[in-house]
């Protein structure tokens, strides 16, 4: 992309930005500004973020616009029977908030730097809430791997019934799901 196919590569936003850099801001009234009306659409976490950050700073004349009849957006947790403390849970939209990866090949573990303002931001509801139980946002913990866990792939299982285990088939590569594909 360039001057040879006609795309101009600095374009018209880095032309705004020179233009903003040459300007001299105006100077406003910060409690107009503050109480003009805004609109949020949609209560999932970003809406509830940005109502919270504004509401923080002071705006007061804010509405948030949502379709469903519940907040959250795509993070929904379904509680089947009893409540979050049988553990009879499903998710039905967002599955996770991943704290960090690990490279299977190195075992490198990386932080994902990207959800640290989502779990500040589950801090701060919770001292805004006064860690009050009802109110507290406490995370399941999310195993991605685990050594006793098994692996199902095409139906396949041991003589007992079961699908193989991660631990047997980092013994026996037969037991792998890439081996059935080949046989």
């Amino acid at each position: 992309m360039g001057e040879n196919n006609g795309f101009d590569t600095l374009g018209p936003w880095f032309d705004g930005v020179k233009l903003l850099t040459q300007k001299q801001p105006s100077i406003i009234d910060a409690g107009k500004i503050k109480n003009k009306p805004i609109a949020i659409i949609g209560a999932g976490m970003s809406g509830l973020m940005t109502y919270l950050i504004l509401r923080q700073q002071g705006f007061s004349n804010i509405t948030i616009l949502e379709a469903d009849h519940r907040l959250g957006g795509r993070v929904h947790t379904v509680y089947l029977s009893g409540g979050p403390f049988d553990y009879s849970y499903q998710e039905m939209g967002a599955m996770r908030i991943p704290f960090d990866y690990i490279d299977p090949e190195s075992k490198t573990r990386y932080k994902i730097s990207e959800m640290q303002l989502v779990f500040s931001l589950i801090n701060e509801l919770n001292e805004i809430n006064k860690n009050l139980s009802q109110y507290r946002i406490d995370l399941i913990p999310w195993y991605e791997h685990d050594e006793n866990g098994l692996r199902y792939f095409r139906g396949f299982r041991l003589p007992g019934g079961l699908p193989p285990g991660i631990r047997q088939i980092e013994k026996d590569q037969m037991l792998s799901a890439t081996s059935m594909l080949d046989a």
